[in-house]
């Protein structure tokens, strides 16, 4: 009963300090908006004009003053109350553009020496470091572990891959909605920061809360909205990049056109990917004109790296063989910096990454030679990359080891191969679970499925294409067209093809019409425009599967619809660009022209 009664007296005598405080707060705001209303010549702008030197006895620094100290007090009695802060901030940055309105006045007109003026500038920008100070420490959230994390993910940008992989793994969905929240707030910040800091009188300020505005956008599109995020964040990199001068701040050029060629590759894989990724690549040239090896090695090595990711994504689009051969180099000149001596992390790192540029090349040519450099590569990797150690690079090398596999096994043992690769997704799937890494457990899915379809083909035709199906299916649960629309389609398509072994197997007509309508799903994304490779491709499954569909009803339509497809995809497989998908499509189309005419009986 004392025990209750002692709580109940703690808890009114924190009500009475809560209710002194606001009478205190408003009593503060009383006498402040009061002196300004009565005393209206004690504006900044009149003392400045008449007599700078009056400067530390105007009014309003005076109100500054009281107001911060207003502020330290009511902090303290309101720690948990974010929005009291937000109003003090509001209030002081007001008062800053009212300091800023009378100095450019002087400059436009008044006559004072520049001793007078600098102590102005000087009054002002103390505050406005305060401002920013307040940013920095995390005022604004009430979770620390979140600022944290801001300033971590910030720093990493330039390895996007990992800036994503942070938040996917540390942050839980209560967490992520709430790094929203707090990353809203600081763009806000950041934006009413760098109005204060005009570029005519702060350019470096200015340029540099321009850079962090830009982080933060980027940060924010990782989580949603990547291309409205993406695009605000290209734009405050070259309002940034707008103040510098080549021959004051390269570096800080350089770093700026690095950043930038990261924002290109995030819009790279929502839409316009070639061109994006020409963008890209233009970006990180740009930067490399400042980072040579021999003067920034560090920053050399990771703008090549970064360039060579953009090679690796546009030779999905186009020229394969070529890009990848521009990847596989700039991934070979990374690796004249980071050595497994010096930087053993970003040594493996490279290393699994110039596997994926020879898996991707072994696609196209010397697919038997480019699979054992890609499996080479990846080994060395997993010599730095453990599950004890690092759990997380294990599993994305592991994942890209399958990969290399399963390319492996479309020209020599198949079954070993795709067992190989099986096995090597499920020990990545052992880290990527879809609770913490949904994007890279999709990921997996989708290989771990194209490789059971593989497998298919060989052995357990109808248990293998059900294995497919529920792995595409697992991918498909995150992957949703909004926020992933090339992938999306990548796994529409995948399971399209699944559909279409399984229909060989059982119920032709009913695994072949859910095959069309996965196939037709993919091509609302992979157009011929924007992705005319992978839209071949598409088109060229979408022939097969209605070519199956004409052995078992409406022979004439379906061979008439598959004939259509066959026919888009030889628009961009040409003899001359792609002798041997041209070769492929066309064997399908005479093929089924045969069917269709009678001379085949057996079916397509």
């Amino acid at each position: 009963m004392n025990s209750r009664t002692k709580e109940k007296g703690e808890v009114s005598e924190r009500n009475r300090e809560i209710v002194a405080s606001c009478l205190f707060a408003v009593l503060i705001l009383l006498l402040l908006f009061a002196a300004w209303i009565l005393n209206p010549s004690y504006s900044l702008i009149h003392v400045i004009q008449n007599d700078l030197s009056t400067l530390s006895h105007a009014w309003l620094p005076f109100e500054i003053v009281i107001g911060l100290v207003s502020f330290v007090f009511l902090f303290y009695q309101f720690r948990d109350s974010e929005s009291l802060f937000n109003r003090v901030i509001d209030a002081i940055v007001h008062r800053l553009g009212k300091m800023e309105q009378g100095i450019d006045k002087l400059q436009e007109g008044q006559q004072v020496t520049h001793t007078k003026l600098a102590d102005a500038h000087e009054h002002r920008e103390s505050i406005a470091d305060r401002i920013q100070d307040m940013i920095k420490d995390g005022f604004v959230e009430q979770n620390g572990k979140l600022s944290e994390f801001i300033e971590l993910i910030s720093s990493s940008l330039e390895d996007l891959t990992s800036a994503e992989s942070v938040i996917q793994s540390r942050l839980d969905d209560y967490e992520k909605s709430s790094f929203e929240m707090v990353l809203e707030r600081r763009i806000q910040d950041y934006i009413t920061v760098s109005k204060t800091y005009q570029t005519e009188i702060y350019p470096e300020e200015h340029a540099a809360t321009q850079e962090k505005l830009g982080r933060t956008y980027i940060t924010l599109s990782l989580i949603r909205d990547r291309e409205k995020h993406a695009k605000s964040a290209l734009k405050a990199f070259r309002r940034a990049l707008g103040v510098y001068t080549l021959d004051t701040k390269r570096d800080d050029i350089a770093r700026l056109h690095l950043l930038i060629g990261v924002v290109y590759g995030i819009l790279a894989k929502v839409r316009k990917s070639e061109v994006n990724c020409q963008l890209a690549i233009t970006a990180f040239q740009e930067a490399l004109r400042v980072f040579t090896r021999d003067t920034y090695p560090v920053e050399h090595a990771m703008t090549q790296h970064n360039l060579g990711n953009a090679y690796v994504t546009l030779a999905q689009i186009r020229d394969s063989e070529g890009n990848c051969k521009l990847a596989i180099a700039a991934y070979q000149e990374v690796l004249r910096v980071y050595t497994r001596e010096a930087y053993p992390i970003l040594y493996a790192k490279t290393q699994n990454n110039l596997g994926v540029a020879y898996q991707t090349l072994a696609r196209v040519r010397d697919s038997e030679v480019n699979c054992q450099l890609a499996i080479t590569s990846l080994q060395e990797a997993l010599k730095v990359r453990t599950y004890e150690t690092n759990s997380m690079d294990y599993a994305m090398t592991q994942n890209s080891l399958g990969n290399a596999y399963s390319i492996l096994a479309e020209v020599r043992n198949k079954e070993i191969n795709c067992q190989l690769a099986i096995a090597a997704y499920q020990e990545a799937l052992r880290f990527y679970t879809h609770e913490a890494y949904p994007i890279d457990h999709a990921m997996t899915q989708n290989n771990l499925g194209d490789t059971y379809r593989l497998l298919a083909g060989v052995c357990e035709r109808e248990e293998n294409s059900k294995l497919a199906i529920a792995a595409f299916q697992k991918a498909l649960r995150v992957t949703t067209p909004e926020a992933y629309p090339i992938d999306y389609a990548m796994i529409q398509n995948n399971l399209g093809s699944a559909y279409g072994t399984l229909a060989v197997a059982s119920d032709t007509e009913v695994n072949c019409q859910l095959a069309i309508a996965a196939f037709q799903e993919a091509l609302k994304f992979r157009t011929l425009e924007a992705n005319p490779i992978d839209y071949a491709m598409t088109q060229l499954n979408l022939g097969s599967a209605y070519g199956t569909l004409a052995v078992a009803s409406d022979t004439e339509v379906n061979c008439q619809l598959a004939n259509d497809a066959f026919q888009k995809a030889l628009r961009v497989y040409t003899i001359e660009a792609y002798p041997y998908l041209h070769l492929s499509t066309q064997r399908n189309l005479d093929r089924l022209q045969g069917f269709c005419a009678g001379s085949l009986k057996k079916g397509f």
